[in-house]
């Protein structure tokens, strides 16, 4: 951008009349208060009690819910049997996190691993239509907003994409 003698007269002048200069910027200066910088004495703190208090609050106002643990537990299933959407990952970044070869629960990734939010970690798992009897274990855990999908721990991302999105059946054997 090229600079002239006009723009640079005009420029300041501007900024002045918009209320970037140097009276205003003392003035905001003055009045502006940040969270991160509150004096000692007007702080408050709260106990673990109180703040569990405010967020059931919270979410019973917004959500219509108490907490999110309970709204977990009404989620889980019992041994049985369930038809669930079922997809395949591997162990790549942009398909997990920063450490894509260990599992939410915190082991290494293996063969028989699959990840679901609806079922504790530990919980023992059949896909008889796809596998036969072959048991796999929950180990992972999905993205949030996938509560009732299973996702199965593939070798290479090739063998995850021909899985592909499919409806299956999983027997819960124990939880």
């Amino acid at each position: 951008m090229k600079f002239t003698l006009r723009t640079l007269v005009i420029l300041p002048v501007f900024l002045v009349l918009a209320g970037f200069g140097p009276w205003n910027l003392i003035q905001s200066k003055q009045e502006f208060k940040s969270l991160t910088h509150i004096p000692y004495d007007e702080k408050e703190y709260l106990s673990k009690e109180e703040i569990e208090k405010k967020l059931t609050e919270y979410n019973q106002k917004h959500f219509g819910y108490t907490s999110p643990s309970r709204q977990r537990t009404r989620r889980q299933a019992t041994p049985g049997t369930y038809i669930v959407s079922a997809t395949a990952y591997s162990s790549t970044v942009d398909q997990c996190d920063a450490t894509p070869f260990i599992t939410a629960s915190g082991q290494h990734v293996r063969d028989g691993i699959i990840a679901t939010n609806f079922l504790p970690f530990g919980t023992k798992v059949k896909i008889p239509d796809v596998y036969g009897d072959k048991v796999f274990e929950v180990q992972d855990r999905m993205n949030a907003r996938y509560q009732t999908r299973v996702d199965v721990w593939m070798e290479t991302r090739h063998e995850a994409i021909q899985f592909g999105l499919r409806q299956i059946e999983i027997e819960v054997l124990d939880l």
